[in-house]
């Protein structure tokens, strides 16, 4: 599957109560979705069945914020602290035809599922650690 990819200057994050953000200058936030929308199955003389998947939104959210910084302690804690189903967004905005709009990914029963390790950069100190969180994030525009 491919991934959603949305830039952290036109996006605003919102997890659990929380504006995310201490990301590094010019990243993204990644969303990849586990499986498909709906599934199909042949069925005799040609026939097709067709079903949506009730985990369909299932997704996993990678965000990168810098290193030992507000958002870093908040999202640590929320790993180290007993799990808890979060809500939150993730909104980028656009215009088309010149017309502004909003995309929106609704997080919805959101927990941290992965912390990566952290990365050291030497050249200009923007240590960062890695984030997924994993949670059902339907989309609308």
């Amino acid at each position: 599957m491919s991934a959603i990819v949305a830039d952290t200057v036109n996006s605003t994050l919102i997890f659990a109560g929380r504006t995310i953000t201490d990301t590094p200058e010019g990243d993204i936030f990644t969303i990849s979705y586990a499986n498909d929308a709906s599934s199909q199955t042949q069925g005799s003389n040609g026939g097709v069945v067709a079903k949506s998947r009730a985990d369909k939104f299932a997704a996993t959210l990678t965000i990168r914020v810098l290193k030992y910084t507000a958002d870093d302690a908040f999202l640590n804690n929320l790993v180290n602290s007993d799990l808890s189903l979060n809500q939150g967004s993730l909104k980028t905005n656009f215009t088309r035809d010149g017309v502004a709009g909003t995309e929106t990914y609704d997080i919805q029963n959101g927990t941290i599922q992965t912390r990566g390790d952290g990365t050291v950069n030497n050249t200009d100190g923007e240590d960062i650690v890695e984030y997924g969180i994993f949670g059902n994030m339907p989309r609308s525009v």
